[in-house]
């Protein structure tokens, strides 16, 4: 998104919450996953460590390399738990 010019504080290297959600589904949608709005928003204010309304490009780094691989895995884990409960 940042290369492309849509990031709405590009020239900053910075994204706002609704741009971070894009990002994320853009990102999966080859695996036919998308991220619940609420779920983006929870691992944006995650990344956002200055508490500022965008994160910058050290904290998407962060978010991504560090947090992210964690964030992940918990929420895989209850995609699947709710998909072996619907199929009890």
């Amino acid at each position: 998104m940042h290369r492309a010019g849509k990031m709405s504080k590009g020239s900053e290297r910075k994204m706002t919450v609704q741009e971070f959600e894009i990002l994320c589904n853009n990102a999966w949608k080859f695996l036919k996953v998308t991220i619940p709005s609420g779920t983006a928003k929870e691992i944006f204010n995650d990344a956002d460590k200055d508490r500022d309304g965008v994160i910058n490009y050290d904290e998407f780094l962060n978010v991504i390399t560090k947090e992210y691989p964690k964030v992940w895995s918990l929420y895989e884990l209850e995609y699947f738990n709710s998909f072996n409960e619907e199929s009890n």
